[in-house]
């Protein structure tokens, strides 16, 4: 072993080739912090970053007063695969924000796992279709023990998503489902969402109330559509305005234009809901050119408050359950991983925050 500063990652891969290799045997002791400090010329923080990771990997064991030591059973750790559309949208101002729901999914799932002392595998689509189907596919490839997909389309989604179950392994849908394909899923009840929240705009006192409805095919999208028709169904009126956006890249433009023929119609006193948080920053940015008064606008979404409405009076949001989404979603994989093979698919209640 070369005598010279080394990165906590290299040291890291020495020790553990020469465990897997069988260098060192289970139950070996390892050298003393000091001795390593000398056999790797590295500092102490460096040693103890290296030893402390491959504890966590059950590779090494601590014993307080005896040292480390090789581990007697060294079992493998689960990966989990985990394809995402987006984590971070442009801003209309310039620059990016990480994305509301897909940030707090994953960071459940990354906390979920390292709970079940797990890794995951991390695969970004870009809201590019073509590029989910390729990571889904690169994700079996990797022997993984379950996937979480927060899936882009639908039927064409299904096509790939069922090589997953063809290759035996546990796959969950978090945030959308496909209505074609049998799997575990996770999801807000966004039909209950959006008949709360025209609800409970009525009930502050609005009466005129529209919807700017996002034309991209999910099924979330389509269950808030639905949720609309409940309310409507109840005798509340809602007018709609499609956003045009060819994804969700172009929302936020797209739901400028739409909201400007809004504006050509709103009475004094109304209220106006965006499908999502993008439609309503769009929303806004027409709104504040306009000058309409703020005193007599209620402005609401789900997900969560984008900065360009942060100062309005009347506000309220549909707040998505997306950390209980992600980590229910990793109890599901090892829930089957230990034998139960019936299909769980739950929609989480949402909860409405005026402000």
């Amino acid at each position: 072993m070369p005598n010279q500063s080394l990165k906590h990652e290299q040291i890291k891969a020495f020790i553990r080739d020469a465990i897997i290799s069988g260098k060192l045997k289970p139950g070996d002791r390892l050298p003393t912090q000091a001795e390593m400090e000398k056999i790797y010329g590295a500092s102490h923080n460096t040693i103890r970053e290296a030893v402390g990771s491959l504890v966590h990997e059950g590779l090494i064991v601590r014993e307080q007063g005896r040292g480390t030591f090789v581990a007697e059973r060294i079992t493998k750790r689960a990966v989990i695969g985990v394809v995402l559309p987006h984590l971070y949208i442009r801003n209309p101002q310039g620059g990016y924000r990480g994305h509301e729901v897909t940030v707090p999914i994953l960071s459940a799932i990354e906390n979920e796992a390292r709970e079940n002392n797990a890794n995951i595998v991390l695969r970004i689509s870009n809201d590019d279709q073509d590029l989910e189907e390729k990571n889904v596919l690169d994700i079996i490839g990797q022997e993984v023990d379950g996937i979480i997909v927060f899936p882009i389309g639908r039927e064409r989604a299904a096509n790939y998503l069922r090589k997953v179950h063809k290759a035996g392994i546990p796959l969950v849908l978090v945030d959308r489902y496909i209505r074609t394909f049998q799997s575990h899923y996770v999801v807000t009840d966004n039909i209950k969402g959006a008949f709360e929240i025209v609800r409970t705009v009525k009930e502050l006192g609005f009466d005129d109330i529209s919807y700017l409805s996002l034309a991209l095919q999910t099924t979330a999208l389509e269950d808030r559509a639905e949720g609309i028709k409940m309310a409507e169904s109840f005798g509340i009126k809602v007018r709609r305005f499609d956003v045009l956006a060819p994804n969700m890249s172009g929302v936020i433009e797209s739901a400028y234009n739409a909201a400007q023929e809004w504006l050509k119609t709103a009475p004094e006193k109304a209220a106006l809901i965006g499908s999502t948080s993008g439609t309503l920053a769009g929303a806004a940015l027409a709104i504040q050119e306009s000058g309409r008064s703020p005193e007599n606008t209620f402005l609401a979404c789900f997900d969560w408050i984008p900065p360009e409405v942060q100062q309005t009076k009347n506000l309220a949001i549909v707040s998505q359950p997306s950390e209980e989404i992600g980590s229910k979603a990793v109890q599901i994989i090892f829930e089957e991983l230990a034998g139960d093979k019936s299909i769980k698919q739950l929609s989480l209640e949402p909860k409405i925050k005026v402000f």
